[in-house]
C-alpha cells in the first residue's frame, strides 16, 4: 500500500504508527488518539477541497487503523473524482488483496492499476506503482510480453524495482537480447544508478550480518 503523508507531520505519525502496530500484534485494541485525529480531520477536509494528497494521507491514516471501509472511499474518490495515480494504485489494491468489505476483484483490481500506470506517465511521477503491479501481475500469470510492457513503463521513471525485474526476465530467457538492450540502452543511466545504489545496500547488509 502506497502512502502519502505531509513532511510536517511524517516523523511524529511514523512513531505513533510504529507503536500501533506493535500494540495491535498483541491483539490489543487500537484508538485514534486526539493528535492523530485531529490531522485525519484536516487531511480529510484538504480532499473534500479537492486535494489529492489530502485524501491519499487521511485514506493512509484510517487503512493503518484498519478502518478499510472509509479509507477506500478516500482512495476512490482520489482516483474517480481527482484523477490521482496513487488513490488510483490504491484502489486496485483493495480489489486485488480485498481489504475489509471489498470483494477480491482481479479485472477492477486491472482497470485502477491501468489507470493509475497512465497517469503516472502522464506526470512522470518517479515511484513504482500501477505500472509495476501491472507487471508482477502479468509476469505471474506467464505472460512475460506484456510484464515487460509495464516493467519498462516504471523502469523508465527510476523504478529500480522494476528495472530489475526485466533483467531478471532476461536472467530467465523470459524476453529476447534484443529487447532487454533496448530497454538498458534507454534507461541507461537509471539501470547503473540502481544497480550502484543495490550493491551499496547489500555491502551495507554484509557489514552488520558480520557485526
Amino acid at each position: 500500500m502506497l502512502i502519502s503523508v505531509e513532511k510536517s507531520i511524517l516523523k511524529s505519525f511514523f512513531i505513533f504508527l510504529l507503536v500501533s502496530i506493535l500494540f495491535n500484534s498483541f491483539g490489543k485494541e487500537i484508538k485514534i488518539d486526539e493528535v492523530t485525529s485531529a490531522e485525519l480531520k484536516r487531511f480529510e477536509t484538504a480532499c473534500k477541497n479537492g486535494n489529492a494528497d489530502g485524501c491519499n494521507t487521511a485514506a493512509s491514516i484510517l487503512f493503518s487503523f484498519e478502518m478499510y471501509k472509509d479509507a477506500f472511499y478516500l482512495f476512490k474518490k482520489g482516483c474517480d473524482d481527482l484523477n490521482n495515480a496513487i488513490s488510483c494504485y490504491n484502489v486496485g489494491d483493495f480489489f486485488f488483496n480485498g481489504y475489509g468489505d471489498v470483494s477480491k476483484n482481479e479485472s477492477k483490481a486491472i482497470k485502477y492499476w491501468k489507470k493509475a500506470c497512465k497517469l503516472s506517465i502522464k506526470s512522470n511521477e518517479k515511484y513504482c506503482g500501477g505500472c509495476y503491479s501491472l507487471g508482477n501481475l502479468y509476469l505471474n500469470k506467464n505472460a512475460p510480453k506484456k510484464a515487460l510492457y509495464y516493467f519498462s513503463m516504471d523502469c523508465s521513471k527510476d523504478c529500480c524495482e522494476a528495472c530489475f525485474e526485466i533483467e531478471d526476465m532476461y536472467k530467465r530467457r523470459l524476453i529476447s537480447e534484443k529487447d532487454f538492450s533496448n530497454i538498458r540502452n534507454k534507461n541507461k543511466t537509471t539501470i547503473e544508478t540502481c544497480n550502484f545504489m543495490k550493491k551499496i545496500s547489500d555491502n551495507r547488509s554484509n557489514i552488520e550480518e558480520e557485526d
